[in-house]
């Protein structure tokens, strides 16, 4: 073996050990992502709806600013979750030009997304739906 192929032999396993690294890194951040917001999901909904719940009791200007405290509470979490999938998103792409320099495929099958009729479906489009319907239905509340 010469001095050349060892080298690449030892870039090789760099590559590996910085691979495995970033992956379960990156599994971590999602991990994360998931369980912190599905809490802060939890709690906005459990303040909210105990607001709404108990509005006679409380009053409506007590009870409008409880189920908004519930929302800010959930764009907490909406927020840690976009942070948490940037830097997530960061990593998976450090990963695919590693799996390039390793001539695998892990995260570069798992990047590809489901399509119907053409368009490219995406999970968190149903995060960004419920935050705009939380937002109309705190709308809702404050006018009414």
């Amino acid at each position: 073996m010469d001095g050349e192929d060892a080298q690449n032999k030892v870039g090789s396993v760099r590559d590996w050990k910085e691979y495995e690294h970033c992956a379960r890194l990156e599994q971590e951040l999602v991990r994360n992502r998931w369980t912190f917001f599905i809490a802060l999901l939890s709690v906005s909904f459990v303040v909210g709806g105990l607001t709404l719940n108990q509005l006679e009791t409380l009053g409506p200007l007590l009870g409008k600013a409880g189920f908004a405290f519930g929302w800010l509470i959930f764009l907490a979490g909406y927020y840690h979750y976009w942070w948490f999938h940037k830097k997530s998103h960061d990593i998976r792409d450090h990963l695919c030009e590693l799996e390039e320099r390793l001539d695998i495929y892990v995260y570069r099958i798992r990047v590809r997304r489901p399509m119907l009729a053409g368009i490219k479906l995406y999970y968190h489009w149903v995060i960004d739906a419920l935050a705009i319907a939380y937002t109309l239905m705190l709308i809702v509340v404050l006018i009414n």
